[in-house]
């Protein structure tokens, strides 16, 4: 018995840590766009911001762009339109599964 409770407790343990270092907070930087557009780097700038917002509006999610990639955003969608086509950096955990960040904070990039 004592033998089960201390595999059990051990399993208990490693399941709870491995739990906590997936919801590691993150930050990345980019801009604020939506998912079609923030594929393509280069339609995610200030310029585009108009074309963001109607995306949204049309059932698309907020994203943000970076060179490399882009990841779904679980945002406010007031913060989001406030910075739609902005440089920003965003703070949050990554769910590697769905591509999406749930977004503690936005700041504007330096």
């Amino acid at each position: 018995m004592k033998r089960i409770l201390g595999v059990l407790t051990i399993t208990f343990a490693c399941v709870g840590f491995a739990a906590f270092s997936q919801a590691e907070e993150s930050s990345w930087t980019g801009y604020l766009s939506d998912a079609s557009c923030a594929k393509n780097y280069e339609k995610s700038s200030a310029d585009h911001a108009a074309c963001a917002k109607a995306c949204v509006k049309r059932g698309g999610d907020w994203a943000l762009a970076m060179k490399e990639a882009f990841h779904v955003l679980d945002i406010d969608a007031e913060t989001a339109d406030a910075h739609a086509g902005h440089h920003v950096v965003i703070k949050g955990t990554l769910d590697e599964e769905t591509n999406t960040i749930k977004v503690s904070s936005l700041e504007m990039a330096k």
